[in-house]
Protein backbone atom coordinates (compact mmCIF):
# COMPACT_ATOMS: atom_id res chain seq x y z
CA UNK A 1 0.00 0.00 0.00
CA UNK A 2 2.84 2.38 0.89
CA UNK A 3 4.63 1.70 -2.40
CA UNK A 4 1.39 2.18 -4.33
CA UNK A 5 0.83 5.58 -2.73
CA UNK A 6 4.40 6.66 -3.48
CA UNK A 7 4.10 5.57 -7.11
CA UNK A 8 0.73 7.34 -7.48
CA UNK A 9 2.10 10.59 -6.06
CA UNK A 10 5.21 10.29 -8.26
CA UNK A 11 3.13 9.78 -11.39
CA UNK A 12 0.88 12.69 -10.48
CA UNK A 13 3.85 15.02 -9.95
CA UNK A 14 5.53 13.81 -13.13
CA UNK A 15 2.36 14.39 -15.14
CA UNK A 16 1.96 17.84 -13.61
CA UNK A 17 5.58 18.74 -14.37
CA UNK A 18 5.25 17.49 -17.94
CA UNK A 19 2.04 19.46 -18.39
CA UNK A 20 3.71 22.58 -17.03
CA UNK A 21 6.60 22.23 -19.46
CA UNK A 22 4.25 21.59 -22.36
CA UNK A 23 1.37 23.96 -21.77
CA UNK A 24 3.08 26.54 -19.57
CA UNK A 25 1.46 29.34 -17.65
CA UNK A 26 0.52 32.97 -18.06
CA UNK A 27 0.28 36.27 -16.23
CA UNK A 28 -2.98 38.15 -16.57
CA UNK A 29 -3.50 41.87 -15.97
CA UNK A 30 -7.08 43.07 -15.89
CA UNK A 31 -9.44 45.94 -15.18
CA UNK A 32 -13.21 45.80 -14.76
CA UNK A 33 -16.18 47.97 -13.96
CA UNK A 34 -19.94 47.90 -13.73
CA UNK A 35 -22.86 47.73 -11.35
CA UNK A 36 -21.89 47.57 -7.68
CA UNK A 37 -24.30 45.71 -5.38
CA UNK A 38 -22.20 45.49 -2.21
CA UNK A 39 -24.44 46.72 0.64
CA UNK A 40 -23.62 46.82 4.34
CA UNK A 41 -25.77 47.85 7.28
CA UNK A 42 -25.28 51.01 9.31
CA UNK A 43 -26.96 51.69 12.64
CA UNK A 44 -29.57 54.13 11.32
CA UNK A 45 -30.76 52.01 8.38
CA UNK A 46 -30.56 48.39 9.48
CA UNK A 47 -34.08 48.04 10.94
CA UNK A 48 -36.06 50.00 8.38
CA UNK A 49 -37.66 49.12 5.07
CA UNK A 50 -35.15 50.27 2.49
CA UNK A 51 -34.89 50.90 -1.23
CA UNK A 52 -31.46 49.93 -2.53
CA UNK A 53 -29.81 51.38 -5.60
CA UNK A 54 -26.66 49.99 -7.14
CA UNK A 55 -23.73 52.28 -7.77
CA UNK A 56 -20.63 52.14 -9.94
CA UNK A 57 -17.79 49.87 -8.90
CA UNK A 58 -14.61 48.53 -10.41
CA UNK A 59 -11.46 46.50 -9.91
CA UNK A 60 -7.84 46.43 -11.03
CA UNK A 61 -5.49 43.50 -10.56
CA UNK A 62 -3.28 40.69 -11.76
CA UNK A 63 -3.20 36.91 -11.46
CA UNK A 64 -1.02 33.95 -12.32
CA UNK A 65 -2.64 31.06 -14.22
CA UNK A 66 -1.16 27.59 -14.61
CA UNK A 67 -2.61 25.22 -17.22
CA UNK A 68 -2.46 21.48 -16.64
CA UNK A 69 -3.69 20.87 -20.18
CA UNK A 70 -4.52 23.09 -23.15
CA UNK A 71 -8.07 23.39 -21.86
CA UNK A 72 -8.04 23.81 -18.10
CA UNK A 73 -5.99 25.24 -15.28
CA UNK A 74 -6.12 27.29 -12.07
CA UNK A 75 -5.29 30.89 -11.24
CA UNK A 76 -4.47 32.85 -8.10
CA UNK A 77 -4.35 36.63 -8.03
CA UNK A 78 -4.81 39.90 -6.21
CA UNK A 79 -6.98 42.89 -7.08
CA UNK A 80 -8.09 46.20 -5.66
CA UNK A 81 -11.89 46.58 -5.77
CA UNK A 82 -14.08 49.62 -5.08
CA UNK A 83 -17.83 49.36 -4.39
CA UNK A 84 -20.51 52.05 -4.13
CA UNK A 85 -24.12 51.69 -3.06
CA UNK A 86 -27.02 53.92 -1.96
CA UNK A 87 -30.04 53.27 0.26
CA UNK A 88 -33.14 55.38 0.85
CA UNK A 89 -35.78 54.92 3.53
CA UNK A 90 -39.30 56.29 2.93
CA UNK A 91 -40.36 55.75 6.53
CA UNK A 92 -40.01 58.00 9.56
CA UNK A 93 -37.48 56.60 12.02
CA UNK A 94 -37.84 57.31 15.73
CA UNK A 95 -35.26 56.59 18.42
CA UNK A 96 -35.38 57.01 22.18
CA UNK A 97 -32.73 56.84 24.88
CA UNK A 98 -32.74 57.58 28.58
CA UNK A 99 -30.43 60.39 29.66
CA UNK A 100 -29.35 61.89 32.95
CA UNK A 101 -32.13 63.84 34.63
CA UNK A 102 -31.45 67.60 34.42
CA UNK A 103 -30.79 69.47 37.69
CA UNK A 104 -33.94 70.50 39.52
CA UNK A 105 -36.08 67.76 37.96
CA UNK A 106 -37.03 64.33 39.19
CA UNK A 107 -38.03 61.07 37.51
CA UNK A 108 -36.74 59.52 34.32
CA UNK A 109 -35.83 61.72 31.40
CA UNK A 110 -35.69 60.60 27.74
CA UNK A 111 -34.18 62.03 24.59
CA UNK A 112 -36.31 61.37 21.50
CA UNK A 113 -35.16 61.86 17.92
CA UNK A 114 -37.22 61.63 14.75
CA UNK A 115 -35.59 61.22 11.32
CA UNK A 116 -37.59 61.95 8.18
CA UNK A 117 -36.27 61.25 4.67
CA UNK A 118 -32.97 59.37 4.91
CA UNK A 119 -30.60 58.68 2.04
CA UNK A 120 -27.31 56.91 2.65
CA UNK A 121 -24.36 56.48 0.27
CA UNK A 122 -21.92 53.70 1.06
CA UNK A 123 -18.37 53.18 -0.19
CA UNK A 124 -16.03 50.27 0.44
CA UNK A 125 -12.52 49.47 -0.81
CA UNK A 126 -11.21 45.91 -0.56
CA UNK A 127 -8.19 43.85 -1.49
CA UNK A 128 -9.52 40.64 -3.06
CA UNK A 129 -7.69 37.36 -3.59
CA UNK A 130 -9.37 35.36 -6.40
CA UNK A 131 -8.82 31.61 -6.66
CA UNK A 132 -10.41 30.36 -9.89
CA UNK A 133 -10.67 27.15 -11.90
CA UNK A 134 -10.27 28.06 -15.58
CA UNK A 135 -11.58 26.38 -18.72
CA UNK A 136 -10.74 27.51 -22.25
CA UNK A 137 -12.04 26.00 -25.48
CA UNK A 138 -10.78 26.82 -28.98
CA UNK A 139 -12.75 29.11 -31.27
CA UNK A 140 -10.61 28.90 -34.38
CA UNK A 141 -7.35 30.47 -33.28
CA UNK A 142 -9.03 32.16 -30.30
CA UNK A 143 -10.53 30.77 -27.08
CA UNK A 144 -13.82 30.77 -25.23
CA UNK A 145 -12.96 31.24 -21.55
CA UNK A 146 -14.92 30.28 -18.45
CA UNK A 147 -13.78 30.64 -14.84
CA UNK A 148 -15.38 29.90 -11.47
CA UNK A 149 -14.15 30.00 -7.90
CA UNK A 150 -14.03 32.24 -4.86
CA UNK A 151 -12.75 35.67 -3.90
CA UNK A 152 -11.51 36.38 -0.39
CA UNK A 153 -11.99 40.05 0.46
CA UNK A 154 -9.98 42.07 2.98
CA UNK A 155 -11.49 45.54 3.64
CA UNK A 156 -9.14 48.51 3.46
CA UNK A 157 -11.76 51.17 4.18
CA UNK A 158 -15.53 51.56 4.48
CA UNK A 159 -17.63 54.62 5.14
CA UNK A 160 -21.10 56.08 4.74
CA UNK A 161 -22.60 59.53 4.22
CA UNK A 162 -26.19 60.20 5.23
CA UNK A 163 -28.43 63.04 4.07
CA UNK A 164 -31.51 63.53 6.24
CA UNK A 165 -34.31 65.92 5.26
CA UNK A 166 -35.48 66.64 8.81
CA UNK A 167 -34.15 65.74 12.27
CA UNK A 168 -36.37 66.67 15.21
CA UNK A 169 -35.08 66.28 18.78
CA UNK A 170 -37.32 66.51 21.87
CA UNK A 171 -37.11 65.64 25.55
CA UNK A 172 -39.68 63.84 27.66
CA UNK A 173 -40.08 63.66 31.44
CA UNK A 174 -42.21 60.80 32.75
CA UNK A 175 -42.51 62.58 36.11
CA UNK A 176 -43.99 65.74 34.57
CA UNK A 177 -45.50 63.82 31.63
CA UNK A 178 -44.40 66.68 29.43
CA UNK A 179 -42.54 66.92 26.13
CA UNK A 180 -39.90 69.64 25.85
CA UNK A 181 -39.42 71.02 22.35
CA UNK A 182 -38.31 74.15 20.48
CA UNK A 183 -35.57 74.80 23.03
CA UNK A 184 -32.37 75.15 20.91
CA UNK A 185 -30.19 76.02 23.91
CA UNK A 186 -30.94 72.58 25.35
CA UNK A 187 -30.64 70.77 22.01
CA UNK A 188 -34.39 70.38 21.47
CA UNK A 189 -34.95 71.66 17.94
CA UNK A 190 -35.69 70.78 14.31
CA UNK A 191 -32.85 70.72 11.79
CA UNK A 192 -33.11 70.47 8.01
CA UNK A 193 -30.79 68.93 5.39
CA UNK A 194 -28.54 67.27 7.93
CA UNK A 195 -25.41 65.46 6.71
CA UNK A 196 -23.71 62.75 8.74
CA UNK A 197 -20.71 60.63 7.83
CA UNK A 198 -18.59 58.07 9.59
CA UNK A 199 -16.26 55.14 9.03
CA UNK A 200 -17.37 51.52 9.40
CA UNK A 201 -15.55 48.31 10.15
CA UNK A 202 -16.30 45.43 7.77
CA UNK A 203 -15.30 41.79 8.37
CA UNK A 204 -13.27 39.73 5.93
CA UNK A 205 -15.56 37.81 3.61
CA UNK A 206 -15.62 35.19 0.84
CA UNK A 207 -17.89 35.28 -2.21
CA UNK A 208 -18.43 33.06 -5.25
CA UNK A 209 -16.98 34.53 -8.44
CA UNK A 210 -17.88 33.70 -12.05
CA UNK A 211 -16.66 35.10 -15.32
CA UNK A 212 -16.80 34.28 -19.00
CA UNK A 213 -15.55 35.80 -22.23
CA UNK A 214 -13.22 35.43 -25.19
CA UNK A 215 -9.42 35.35 -25.28
CA UNK A 216 -8.31 36.89 -28.55
CA UNK A 217 -4.98 35.32 -29.43
CA UNK A 218 -2.78 38.20 -30.66
CA UNK A 219 0.53 36.34 -30.80
CA UNK A 220 1.73 32.86 -29.89
CA UNK A 221 2.26 33.88 -26.26
CA UNK A 222 -0.12 36.79 -25.70
CA UNK A 223 -3.84 37.42 -25.88
CA UNK A 224 -6.45 40.05 -25.11
CA UNK A 225 -9.43 39.15 -22.94
CA UNK A 226 -12.94 40.62 -23.07
CA UNK A 227 -15.77 39.30 -20.93
CA UNK A 228 -18.18 39.75 -18.06
CA UNK A 229 -17.73 38.97 -14.37
CA UNK A 230 -20.07 38.34 -11.45
CA UNK A 231 -19.09 38.59 -7.79
CA UNK A 232 -22.23 37.26 -6.11
CA UNK A 233 -23.86 39.88 -3.92
CA UNK A 234 -21.24 42.46 -4.84
CA UNK A 235 -20.90 43.38 -8.50
CA UNK A 236 -21.73 42.61 -12.11
CA UNK A 237 -19.69 44.18 -14.87
CA UNK A 238 -17.41 43.93 -17.87
CA UNK A 239 -13.77 42.89 -17.71
CA UNK A 240 -10.83 43.66 -19.98
CA UNK A 241 -7.47 41.96 -19.68
CA UNK A 242 -4.12 41.18 -21.22
CA UNK A 243 -2.45 37.78 -20.85
CA UNK A 244 1.25 37.12 -21.38
CA UNK A 245 2.11 33.41 -21.41
CA UNK A 246 5.06 31.05 -21.43
CA UNK A 247 5.32 27.56 -22.87
CA UNK A 248 3.51 26.11 -25.83
CA UNK A 249 0.04 27.50 -26.48
CA UNK A 250 -2.86 25.58 -27.93
CA UNK A 251 -3.21 26.33 -31.61
CA UNK A 252 -4.83 24.67 -34.59
CA UNK A 253 -4.13 20.97 -34.79
CA UNK A 254 -4.90 18.21 -37.25
CA UNK A 255 -5.74 15.79 -34.45
CA UNK A 256 -7.85 16.23 -31.30
CA UNK A 257 -6.05 17.35 -28.17
CA UNK A 258 -6.98 15.39 -25.01
CA UNK A 259 -8.97 17.34 -22.44
CA UNK A 260 -6.66 16.45 -19.54
CA UNK A 261 -3.37 16.75 -21.42
CA UNK A 262 -1.02 14.12 -22.74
Amino acid sequence: MKNSIIITVFLFCTNGLAAQMQYGSEWNFHAGGGSSMFKFNSDLMMNEKEHSKAGIGGNLGADYAHFFSPYWGVSLGVELAVYNHSITSPNILRTEQQIETPPGLTGNFYLRTQYDGIMEKQTATLVQLPLLLRLQLPLGKHFFSLAAGVKYGIPLSASYTQTINTVTTTGYSDYLQQTLENMPKHGFETLHDVRLSDKLTLPNSTVIALETGVKWQTTEKSSLYTGIYLDTGRALGIKLGFALGSGRKLGRSDKPVPLWGD
